[in-house]
């Protein structure tokens, strides 16, 4: 899990409706609206630019119990390189990071919604 979210969760155990994450290097040019209230517990809203034909991994406004899934999305992207580098034969190279988290938010049943000009279920 990153440090950050570990750090929040040791001071504010169920006080937290949303979280909202962001890369060090996202610069957004257009407001968002970020809710303070509608989101569940396992949603997560990620914006429809960007995705490469799979979820943008740059922006995330999470419910706490899909939070701490994105928050952990390192580990199960560890696991699947480890598995390819270990038997490349028969199993697809992950073609990059919004791929990777696809398959961590649907292994971890996370309902995900892109945000845009639309809304649009995943």
């Amino acid at each position: 899990e990153s440090l950050l979210y570990q750090q929040v969760q040791n001071n504010h155990t169920n006080d937290i409706d949303v979280y909202i994450f962001a890369r060090s290097d996202t610069v957004l040019l257009t407001p968002i609206d970020i809710p303070c209230s509608g989101i569940g517990g396992n949603d997560i809203w990620v914006p429809s630019w960007g995705s490469w034909g799979a979820i943008n991994d740059r922006f995330a406004i999470a419910g706490p119990n899909a939070a701490k899934i994105y928050a952990s999305r390192i580990e199960g992207y560890k696991d699947d390189i480890i598995a390819f580098r270990s038997n490349p034969v028969g199993l697809r190279k992950p073609k990059n990071s919004e791929n990777l988290l696809k398959k961590w938010l649907q292994k971890n049943l996370v309902n995900v919604t892109k945000m845009g000009d639309e809304f649009k279920n995943e």
